[in-house]
């Protein structure tokens, strides 16, 4: 999730005062910008005043952020003006970065990269991919293009809440938050048919802003010896403080459609350091899933007739599987056009 941490200048990690916001960016909404692009933001807690903190929680709320404060500062009037829960307090900024997930306890985790509303063919693959003994990330892009994008949606909400369910957010994603708290301007004209799809269903947009909350842009696991990373457009290398990574550079990647993102991520994994990332999003060039060493594109163009990609790790390595999608718009588009009079 975002993330917002308040403390003070004396206080400010060495090297992080480029993220600090005044007030006058508050004020002025310019701060919506940074917001809106997931930003790491630093905001000074001597310029907090009533109309600053009231001005944040509507922009923490808008944007899905996630506030921290120092303990140390966590007395100040004005820190207890937000609602609870708002407020997570830490001992040291540290404490920013999420924490890397054990998953070794699992026989398997399972990757599901980009379904775009196909889910027909996601319903084929999971009936051969589940066991209550795996865990189960989705790489993002959920929604738009497909034909039952209402469908997938009905579907992760019975499975977000299981302990064994990571659901990454994509950028297509974005828009069903979007929808859901009736910020119709920020729609992508791709949601156009979802949109339709979704009022037909009669699903709630209370129920779709908690599974868009649950969402996460990355996360880092651990399995047995080795180290992996998930996010939806992917980096091109493994960052030292993932917090100040941008939370638009994870969901729609750090590079263009045409670089070799899994090429530049592989070159910089240094040998023996089992570090490793699955990613969606793009895949211009069509590579296969395991073209390289370290970085694998989970993007199968599924919603064209592609395929919706799948990788599992376990202790027999990585594997990689390709369910062909046989109900895709286009296929259909090409048939009717080719159908002799």
């Amino acid at each position: 999730m975002r993330k917002l941490f308040i403390t003070d200048r004396a206080n400010t990690p060495s090297g992080l005062d480029k993220f600090i916001i005044g007030q006058d960016s508050i004020i002025t909404g310019s701060i919506e910008a940074l917001m809106n692009n997931g930003r790491f933001i630093i905001v000074d807690v001597n310029d907090i005043n009533i109309v600053i903190m009231q001005t944040l929680i509507l922009y923490v709320a808008r944007y899905r952020y996630k506030v921290y404060c120092l303990e140390d500062i966590s007395d100040n009037f004005f820190l207890k003006l937000p609602p609870e829960g708002f407020l997570n307090i830490i001992k040291h900024e540290d404490e920013l970065e999420d924490q890397i997930v054990d998953l070794s306890g699992y026989k398997q985790v399972v990757h599901i990269g980009d379904i775009h509303g196909s889910y027909d063919v996601l319903m084929e693959a999971w009936k051969k991919i589940y066991s209550p003994h795996f865990f189960y990330i989705f790489l993002g892009d959920l929604v738009d293009r497909g034909k039952k994008s209402d469908k997938v949606v009905e579907f992760l909400l019975s499975l977000y809440q299981l302990p064994n369910v990571m659901i990454i957010e994509g950028n297509h994603d974005t828009n069903l938050w979007n929808w859901a708290i009736d910020s119709y301007e920020y729609l992508a004209k791709s949601f156009k048919d979802t949109r339709s799809q979704l009022k037909r269903s009669n699903i709630s947009k209370d129920d779709v802003k908690k599974l868009c909350i649950s969402m996460r842009e990355n996360a880092v696991y651990k399995y047995n010896e080795k180290t992996v990373m998930v996010s939806h457009g992917g980096l091109h290398q493994y960052p030292e403080k993932r917090y100040l990574i941008d939370t638009a550079d994870y969901i729609s990647s750090q590079c263009n459609d045409y670089a070799e993102l899994d090429k530049m991520f592989t070159e910089k994994v240094q040998e023996g350091q089992n570090l490793y990332q699955l990613h969606g999003h793009s895949n211009f060039f069509s590579i296969k899933s395991n073209a390289h060493k370290n970085s694998f594109n989970l993007e199968g163009g599924v919603e064209l007739g592609g395929s919706l990609r799948v990788a599992t790790v376990s202790n027999n390595g990585f594997w990689f599987y390709y369910f062909k999608n046989n109900d895709s718009i286009m296929q259909n588009f090409f048939r009717l056009n080719n159908t002799k009079s």
